[in-house]
């Protein structure tokens, strides 16, 4: 596994870098089981549950040599994977206030 300095696994919108950075979104899924197998007709059936995976690079170089080594994985593993550039907005606001 590589590792590098400027990956951020994020979980949380607050934990998205504030800065540019580069992403690899991956998806995965997990099998829930059924419930009320014992009672037809109550609970819900077997399923999968489907996620993203969201990590943040601030360094270009190391995102480059993340990309090329999910490549390189995807034939053995046969990965579902998105890369993305990210330049974040800034938001301002203006409060005004007036007496009448």
């Amino acid at each position: 596994m590589l590792r590098h300095k400027s990956v951020v696994y994020v979980s949380k919108a607050s934990q998205v870098p504030k800065v540019e950075h580069w992403v690899i979104l991956r998806s995965s899924g997990v099998s829930v089981p059924a419930e009320g197998e014992w009672a037809p007709g109550h609970g819900y059936p077997a399923h999968t549950e489907d996620f993203v995976s969201y990590e943040a690079y601030t360094d270009k170089a190391e995102f480059d040599e993340a990309v090329e080594h999910e490549v390189r994985d995807q034939s053995f593993y046969s990965k579902e994977f998105r890369v993305v550039h990210v330049t974040p907005l800034t938001v301002n606001t203006k409060v005004t206030v007036s007496v009448g």
